[in-house]
């Protein structure tokens, strides 16, 4: 065996903060992650597709402790010429031994400030890889949990590569896998039509878990206990990936972290349109006419230039923009609909398969470190009069932040402006650092930290299936990366936990109490991935973590210690998920011709149809004797059973508590929940009623009423 030496050169990030005119959600990650390993080995597994030669490296921060890694194997033929803007097909056996020593390129994608000096800094289509990190006493046809990490960087940046997954391998004893999947353009290119539907880089996905599901034993995995994980675009991966029930036996478990399938920025018409946008500008001008001649041209275009052509149409826009890019879309295939809808008993195979899995989800205290990033480029500073360095003032709260999000997600609705402004503003005494701080928590706790708790909630309602799992992280990263945080900023920001979690091991000069919690958050995210349960494993030492349930909502809290904490984001949740949503009922339509016209209509239909109720009413009360006075036997109740209670008054909601996302244009459709009650049964009386109708009659004649009630209203309609 050959060994090979490399470098432990500390990685950086480099360059500004990149603002481009749509929102960059999730890329602020713990870039560093990978480092080159000392020690390198050959090593050589059996699959059957092939042979596969990788490399036995020293875990980072120990002496003597080694992880088999297999790099750059390929799950998909190369998305190129025809096969770009398709489904990915798989890649199948190779011939001789395969090399898995060295990583693959990442996928196409712009430069920037975050694109960190990784082993290989080639950009290519031909990136459909995988990376496995297994514990080298790990035996061939083994049965280790499998955790597959899918990373994030808003659809648009990122690779698996960045991620060194062996501390986590040896740690937990379970076999790792990172993967590389199409992202911007070339991943979700839609023209919204069956020519071209999008969610390439979702498909990715899926066919990279089947891929592990049907070779990961080769490699010491259990095929039948895999879990996903994945932070911020990939926490909304994993998250999507739950609500496609044709992805059953492909995992039992999803960990999503600041980053869930029900966040308000996923699913917009943007991909659509930027798609279309893109394919003009590169000349290709039949966008309008014929979908796919469109599609044949692109498909001629270098990758280079359809790139060059996504980077410059970012670049040309000085708008902030609250809203993802490219991104997964509602295409009538994987996603049927919303996610929001699919989540709920609308979709009864989507939110099955949902609630059978068992869920980790959570965030960090300071998921608004994203708006700082988006804040901090000079051209928005100077129109606003706002200095990043110095803090963000309630103007820039109540002036852009607050009418940014409501045009982007409410209609441009002033009434629900001045209300996130309200809410997310402090009085004038506490200073600009608390103004600049709640300022940030606006756009955190809207996209990130609310939807969390309203995908746990959802998941562990009533539900005997899947177990379901709560942290809050406010425990602050050692290790500085990148621009530092203005010093107003001092919470723990967006991707902080994932320093814990890939091994902080690998940096020196780290308190030994960061050392402990890093082995901690590994042991649970270890013990999840192989029972289900975070509490399940032979390392006592670890605090327990309680279950999570709607009733109670019990979470960990990743502080200065461990603790057991009680409704995570209360507020937060009550403003986005309660308040808003009542008051985005009372949008005005009239603007809008159309929706005015249906209003106008179904408000007619509703009171005609409820006048023909009403009449039936009458019918059957005329119909029906004087009660009579004699006495009355109590209804008698089971021991233990309830008295009988009125119904409460029932509260209208939209089935994604009207979060109302930018390409909806309207709130979508509502349900009515009440409160559960038993219904109060009349009294059994002791004398006979006389009757002077038939009873056949009066339901003729009240059916017949109704009948003719409703199509009057159908007419006018």
């Amino acid at each position: 065996m050959k060994e090979h030496e490399t470098d432990n050169k500390l990685k950086r990030m480099r360059g500004k903060p990149f603002l481009h005119f749509h929102l960059l959600i999730a890329f602020v990650v713990s870039c560093t992650l990978l480092r080159k390993c000392q020690g390198q080995l050959e090593v050589t597994r059996t699959t059957s597709l092939g042979d596969i030669t990788g490399v036995r490296t020293l875990v980072p921060g120990t002496t003597d402790t080694h992880v088999d890694q297999f790099r750059k194997i390929p799950y998909a033929l190369p998305p190129v010429g025809h096969l770009r803007f398709q489904k990915p097909q798989p890649f199948g056996s190779w011939n001789g031994t395969l090399e898995g020593r060295d990583f693959g390129p990442s996928c196409m994608q712009g430069q920037s400030a975050f694109f960190v000096d990784v082993p290989n800094k080639d950009l290519s289509e031909d990136c459909l890889f995988l990376n496995i990190y297994v514990p080298s006493d790990a035996s061939p046809n083994g049965s280790l949990p499998v955790m597959v990490w899918i990373h994030g960087g808003a659809f648009l940046y990122g690779q698996g590569m960045f991620y060194n997954a062996s501390n986590l391998a040896s740690v937990g004893n379970v076999v790792v896998v990172t993967l590389n999947y199409r992202l911007g353009l070339f991943g979700f290119f839609t023209l919204n039509n069956p020519v071209a539907r999008g969610n390439y880089g979702i498909y990715d996905q899926i066919l990279a878990l089947q891929w592990i599901n049907d070779h990961i034993a080769s490699f010491g995995g259990d095929p039948n206990s895999i879990t996903i994980f994945g932070e911020s675009a990939g926490g909304m991966s994993t998250s999507l990936l739950s609500l496609i029930p044709s992805n059953k036996g492909l995992f039992k478990r999803v960990i999503s972290q600041s980053g869930t399938s029900n966040s308000p920025c996923l699913m917009a018409d943007n991909s659509h349109f930027l798609s279309e946008l893109v394919g003009t500008s590169a000349g290709c001008t039949t966008a309008q006419t014929d979908k796919q001649v469109l599609l044949n041209c692109m498909r001629g275009i270098p990758a280079e230039t359809l790139q060059h052509v996504v980077e410059t149409i970012y670049a040309s826009s000085d708008e902030v923009r609250f809203v993802l890019g490219f991104g997964p879309v509602v295409d009538g295939e994987l996603f049927p609909d919303q996610p929001t809808k699919l989540l709920s008993d609308a979709y009864p195979n989507h939110h099955y398969f949902f609630r059978s899995l068992d869920l980790l989800t959570g965030a960090t205290s300071g998921e608004g470190s994203l708006l700082i990033i988006q804040l901090s480029d000079p051209k928005l500073q100077a129109r606003y009069e706002y200095n990043v360095s110095e803090g963000l003032s309630k103007d820039v709260m109540c002036n852009l932040v607050a009418p940014g999000l409501v045009k982007d997600h409410f209609q441009n609705n002033q009434k629900l402006a001045d209300m996130i402004c309200d809410e997310y503003s402090v009085d004038p005494s506490e200073g600009l650092q608390s103004q600049s701080v709640r300022t940030t928590e606006a756009h955190g706790e809207f996209f990130l930290t609310a939807p969390v708790i309203e995908l746990a909630n959802r998941h562990s309602d009533r539900n005997g299936m899947g177990s379901t799992f709560v942290y809050m992280h406010s425990r602050i990263n050692p290790v500085h990366i990148g621009p530092p945080s203005p010093s107003w900023f001092t919470k723990s920001v967006h991707a902080d936990e994932l320093f814990y979690l890939f091994g902080i091991q690998q940096y020196s000069n780290i308190d030994p109490k960061d050392l402990e919690f890093s082995r901690m958050l590994m042991t649970y995210w270890a013990n999840f991935a192989r029972h289900g349960n975070v509490n399940s494993g032979d390392d006592k030492s670890v605090p327990t973590w309680p279950l999570y349930t709607v009733d109670h909502q019990l979470y960990n809290d990743f502080g200065s210690d461990i603790t057991v904490q009680i409704s995570p984001a209360k507020r937060a949740h009550q403003f986005w998920y309660r308040e808003i949503p009542r008051a985005s009922k009372s949008v005005n339509h009239s603007h809008d011709p159309v929706v005015s016209f249906f209003s106008r209509k179904m408000s007619a239909f509703i009171k005609l149809f409820l006048a023909a109720c009403l009449c039936s009413t009458i019918v059957v009360a005329a119909g029906t004797p004087p009660k009579p006075t004699g006495m009355t036997t109590p209804q008698k109740t089971s021991r233990g059973s309830r008295p009988t209670v009125k119904p409460q008054t029932t509260v209208a909601i939209t089935t994604d508590n009207s979060i109302v996302t930018s390409n909806s244009k309207k709130p979508i459709s509502s349900r009515v929940v009440t409160s559960q009650s038993k219904t109060t049964q009349r009294p059994v009386t002791t004398q006979k009623p006389v009757s002077t109708t038939n009873a056949a009659d009066t339901r003729s004649i009240a059916i017949t009423t109704m009948v003719v009630s409703v199509i009057a209203s159908l007419a006018y309609m």
